[in-house]
């Protein structure tokens, strides 16, 4: 019986709401198991042809074809599908030879430890993805024969451990040998079925009758779906599409004047998204921003996450790191990144990443010994969430190496109105880079020695907010109000072109609209929005009406804990690092997309210990640096009145 089939739109419809699934047997080699860091690397997916209700079908393996996002941000790898039994995490997945390859990391519960002991042993093997089908293409298709199909688009959901694996190879359980092999050894087991035809008991798959060809094609029958399938509709569809694929290639080659580029593309079946990507690196030579946290690959996370700053600084008051071992480790292996050598120690990036596990010991050593732990809170997130530029949504990026461009488009592309048939007028984006280089900033906190006597798990937390407490006024500070010299970053206040509402000295209502006006007729008003001033105006503007007989102040509330309030129903942020001495006595009111404020933060940070300056106090001054570069991506995002009168 000839096989019917679906067309490609039915087939994605009926998968639409209904993820997929397919499963392999992976084969673990020692190499590619951590046992320190708890973690597997192996194959979850191939170009191997998969037996499926519509027919075969191919899991393209282009870099281009396969979403990876949910994978790499942290997908779940459970025990079984759709159970929500999860045992561990995707901790990296990638494309490699035309396979899906991730390393998994297993958790610390004991069925994750139980499935982590079996893969270790090789006795848990079988592999099971879950995915969904996004785009179609018909691979080939001969009279008689099921279709194959392959997925140009789909998306790695979850990564499970299976009881049964369909397929016994490094794949997705898809080749025609295994189809094949499977077919032998469901021969090999069979015991005893019923004829199709005359119903009588097959004997090792044979209808002692001679009714095996009859049979065989009443299996067939039965097994797979009558349906049809418009082959004019879906070679219709397909010529589109790649119609649709050519000329947006092409458009956007014009646009750049890179034609050769783009027939390349044309020709190598590449995607609109691939080949954008390729206009940038080629054409504009953009480079992925490397990060400190590629750079400290050889800092495992567990080290990271016991990294204890006070255990450090008393190693250094003690003159030796007998109780900070690892700590001096992992500041020599910033050191040797960095090129240089530290004030007295290196906080790693990957250490200000992570949340840490602070362990804390009483008792005599031995069997009642009782270990306590405190987990501290990521350095990078509190400082996120204590430093008000930051608050109000700037952009930061962390952890760099070596000097960044950020792109600046500064011509957008001109839109006309042409009659039929007459060829618009060729107007082309222009692309700037803006230069950030690393300028360094100081704070310091005193700590007293009494306190450092204490417990690491007395004294972290209260150390780190003090390191956050220095660092986050220097930020806001030099985001704000910089010089923009070759030491110290370019401020908001200091940025040519931002939007200018004078106020004469008295701030009133219709000024802060006009901040708002200034941004918006720059059609810069969308993304993180929002005012920010210091406390003395925001005194001002709580005891200033409004309008004549409002009896309704600008700003209504006092700030909240997090040091917002609102004004105009946006948000208003407070700090007094906007500066009440500009031109002497004047102070500022700042409004504009936040997100357009760039802060970029390289390597960890630099501490150093001075027990020497506040001796006669009994306390210990705690020095940090930290190479930090602000940008402002456009000026039109902001605005700012900087002569309200402080006397």
């Amino acid at each position: 019986m000839p096989f019917k089939k679906l067309s490609i739109k039915e087939i994605l419809k009926q998968s639409d709401d209904k993820p997929q699934e397919r499963s392999l047997t992976f084969q673990v080699s020692k190499e590619k198991i951590d046992e320190d860091n708890r973690t597997v690397e192996l194959s979850f997916s191939s170009e191997t042809p998969g037996r499926t209700w519509f027919g075969w079908e191919i899991l393209d393996h282009k870099s281009s074809s396969v979403r990876l996002g949910r994978l790499n941000d942290g997908a779940p790898v459970g025990w079984l599908h759709f159970s929500g039994d999860v045992r561990g995490v995707v901790q990296k997945a990638w494309i490699d030879a035309a396979r899906g390859r991730a390393v998994v990391r297993f958790g610390k519960s004991a069925a994750a430890e139980e499935l982590f002991q079996d893969v270790k042993d090789g006795i848990k093997r079988n592999i099971s993805v879950v995915f969904q089908r996004y785009k179609m293409v018909l691979e080939k298709e001969e009279e008689g024969e099921e279709p194959v199909y392959r997925t140009v688009d789909w998306e790695p959901l979850a990564v499970d451990f299976v009881p049964i694996a369909e397929d016994a190879t490094v794949g997705v359980g898809r080749n025609k040998q295994v189809k094949e092999n499977n077919e032998k050894e469901n021969k090999e087991n069979r015991t005893m079925e019923k004829c199709q035809i005359c119903g009588k008991e097959l004997v090792n798959g044979v209808c002692p009758d001679g009714c095996a060809a009859k049979a065989k094609d009443a299996l067939a029958s039965k097994s797979v779906a009558t349906v049809t399938i418009n082959e004019k509709e879906v070679s219709e569809k397909a010529r589109k599409a790649e119609q649709t694929r050519v000329s947006e290639i092409m458009t956007i080659g014009k646009q750049h004047n890179c034609a050769l580029l783009a027939e390349k593309a044309i020709a190598e079946g590449a995607t609109r998204e691939a080949f954008q990507e390729t206009v940038l690196k080629e054409v504009y030579k953009a480079k992925p921003i490397n990060t400190t946290a590629d750079k400290e690959e050889g800092i495992p996370e567990k080290d990271a996450r016991a990294f204890s700053i006070s255990d450090a600084i008393k190693s250094i008051l003690a003159g030796t790191w007998e109780k900070g071992g690892r700590e001096k480790e992992m500041s020599d292996q910033v050191a040797k990144l960095v090129g240089r050598e530290p004030g007295s120690f290196f906080i790693p990036y990957s250490v200000m990443l992570h949340k840490r596990d602070i362990f804390d010991s009483s008792g005599n050593a031995g069997a009642g010994s009782i270990a306590t732990n405190l987990l501290v809170g990521s350095f990078i997130e509190a400082l996120r969430k204590r430093t008000m530029v930051m608050q109000m949504g700037a952009t930061v990026l962390p952890g760099l190496v070596g000097d960044v461009a950020i792109p600046k488009q500064t011509a957008s592309v001109t839109v006309q109105w042409k009659a039929e048939s007459v060829a618009a007028d060729r107007s082309r984006p222009k692309i700037e880079q803006l230069a950030m280089t690393p300028k360094t900033i100081t704070g310091y906190s005193d700590i007293s020695r009494k306190l450092l006597k204490q417990s690491s798990m007395a004294v972290e937390p209260f150390v780190q907010n003090d390191l956050i407490r220095a660092i986050r006024a220097a930020i806001d500070l030099a985001a704000l109000n910089g010089a923009g010299s070759s030491t110290e970053p370019e401020g908001i206040l200091k940025t040519s072109g931002i939007g200018a509402v004078v106020s004469s000295g008295t701030l009133t209502w219709q000024h802060c609209v006009d901040l708002w006006t200034a941004v918006a007729d720059e059609d810069a008003d969308f993304g993180a929005l929002g005012y920010l001033t210091n406390a003395f105006v925001i005194g001002k503007l709580m005891t200033t009406d409004k309008a004549t007989n409002a009896a309704k102040f600008i700003v209504e509330n006092l700030p909240d804990i997090n040091g917002m309030t609102a004004l105009g129903g946006q948000r208003c942020g407070v700090s007094n690092q906007v500066p009440k001495t500009i031109d002497t006595n004047h102070t500022a009111l700042i409004y504009g997309n936040w997100a357009d404020l760039i802060i970029g933060m390289w390597g960890g940070l630099d501490v150093l210990v001075d027990p020497y300056s506040q001796s006669s106090t009994g306390a210990v001054r705690i020095v940090v640096h930290q190479d930090i570069d602000t940008l402002i991506r456009h000026a039109e995002s902001f605005s700012a009145s900087q002569d309200i009168a402080t006397v």
